[in-house]
């Protein structure tokens, strides 16, 4: 039970900051951590009602005259079953308790708990009943906000740490090369909601030089280096079994000739004897 101080460059304090100069992360469940509590408590509570709702019990009432009549039969009653009640006896079933609202309840508390922990409700329960497309891909657009900032605080505070060990290690390797290195990181893909209209505007993105082929590539867990080999390989490929390579779009088709606008009023330029 003796305590061990490590050095900071020894441990990959992972944690999302939310202010400037914070140094503890908060969990993650912080925001839920008593909801979950209360709709446990919750759960128990219905299931033990539920029990009681099962709990169907009949009374029987003695004849009027005092005797006591025999209701062995009763002891010994099942479904479809035919009993003799004895003379003067009468039976009064129990009401027990009704068990209503527990699904919008638990639907409501499972989209509370969503929101807390920053991801959609379909995600965590998996319930896709009240959703059509729209909805759907704005939640994930909302969602995928999240997965972003998640995925850049793990590469930060945990893949280059990662690294840093590793170039380390490799520098006590006796027979290793002595090429310095890096590493990248590309995270897992995202899965496109409408595929067949994010990938021409990715594609636009990159024309009008609002983002990088790489980029892009590596939003969808690519790796830009292994495509580029691959390209190669597959133009070399066909030229060699004497197919025509095939040329993507973007890069086949002409793009068209922008003119800028003039002033009103404006003389036009003289254009005379400018090539073409």
């Amino acid at each position: 039970l003796d305590t061990t101080r490590w050095p900071a460059s020894r441990v990959l304090h992972i944690r999302k900051s939310d202010r400037p100069g914070q140094l503890r992360g908060v969990p993650w469940l912080s925001p839920v951590m008593m909801t979950l509590g209360e709709i446990s408590d919750y759960i128990e509570a219905q299931i033990l009602k539920q029990r009681m709702a099962a709990l169907v019990a009949g009374v029987i009432s003695a004849a009027a005259d005092g005797n006591n009549p025999n209701t062995k039969a009763l002891e010994d009653l099942s479904p479809g079953a035919l009993v003799t009640v004895p003379e003067g006896s009468e039976i009064s079933w129990t009401s027990p308790p009704k068990v209503d609202g527990y699904a919008e309840f638990i639907k409501q508390a499972v989209a509370m708990i969503a929101v807390g922990i920053g991801i959609t409700y379909e995600s965590l329960s998996g319930d896709l009943s009240q959703v059509n497309f729209s909805s759907a891909q704005m939640g994930h657009m909302v969602m995928d906000r999240n997965v972003e900032i998640w995925q850049i605080m793990l590469v930060n505070q945990f893949c280059e740490g990662v690294e840093r060990w590793l170039i380390d290690a490799w520098k006590l390797m006796p027979t290793n090369p002595k090429k310095s290195f890096t590493l990248d990181w590309t995270a897992p893909r995202r899965p496109l909601i409408n595929p067949r209209n994010d990938i021409p505007a990715m594609v636009d993105e990159i024309d009008a030089g609002l983002s990088s082929r790489q980029r892009k590539q590596r939003q969808l867990g690519l790796d830009p280096a292994t495509i580029r080999r691959e390209r190669v390989e597959d133009m070399k490929a066909d030229r060699d079994a004497g197919l025509t390579p095939i040329v993507p779009k973007s890069e086949s088709t002409p793009k068209p000739t922008v003119e800028l606008a003039q002033p009103i009023g404006a003389p036009k330029p003289d254009v005379t004897g400018v090539e073409k």
